[in-house]
């Protein structure tokens, strides 16, 4: 009875059969499934995303790639911006320092000034 089973159940395994993944069955119900070409799931998969890529740049990229050259111009304007921005600022920053540079030199002019009329006074009194 053993030796049966056994032979039966060898006998009555099925060849792999390889169903279709996601991909291959969504496609089969688009026009585009006859361009695309999937076979099995044994087929080579770099072939299949090469088609795959080749689908997606005739449906997909055609209609986005002014988009997408807007998106780089505004990104690259948004680069130039943030750069000018930090060097504004940058520009900012030393101009408060040279205000206060200028202003301490104005103070030390004023104690100076005084230093010499407190010393006038002293050397007329002497």
């Amino acid at each position: 009875m053993y030796c049966f089973l056994r032979h039966t159940r060898y006998s009555l395994a099925l060849s792999k059969i390889y169903l279709p993944t996601s991909r291959q069955f969504v496609f089969s119900f688009n026009k585009t499934s006859n361009k695309l070409s999937f076979s099995s799931a044994a087929e080579n998969i770099d072939q299949a995303l090469v088609n795959l890529e080749a689908h997606l740049e005739e449906c997909v990229y055609k209609d986005k790639v002014s988009k997408f050259k807007e998106l780089l111009t505004i990104q690259n304007q948004y680069l130039v911006l943030k750069k000018d921005n930090e060097l504004i600022q940058k520009d900012n920053k030393l101009i408060q320092k040279d205000n206060e540079l200028i202003q301490k030199v104005a103070d030390l002019k004023d104690i100076l000034r005084k230093q010499d009329k407190d010393f006038a006074l002293f050397a007329t009194k002497a």
